[in-house]
């Protein structure tokens, strides 16, 4: 796994939502990687920023049926929303 990329994805929200069975919203944050402040390539101090601020996204899915929620279905979506960012 390289810098920014997104690792798997823990059955956890599947506990929780046997819990509290509610419709879930997939949300990918893009962008997050590469302004002065994220540690992209070393520590920010210790070497030169292509830039100061990135473009930072949050973008949203449609919901899941709390039946069809799994862990692995959610990475899925989660990467759908990314695929094309820029």
């Amino acid at each position: 796994m390289t810098e920014g990329d997104m690792d798997e994805f823990k059955p956890g929200i599947e506990k929780i939502i046997q819990r509290n069975p509610v419709p879930l919203i997939p949300l990918a944050p893009c962008g997050l990687w590469g302004s002065f402040f994220s540690h992209k390539g070393g520590k920010a101090l210790t070497r030169r920023p292509k830039c100061f601020w990135s473009k930072v996204e949050i973008r949203t899915g449609e919901p899941v049926s709390p039946s069809a929620v799994s862990a692995d279905g959610l990475r899925r979506k989660v990467l759908e929303l990314r695929k094309d960012f820029k």
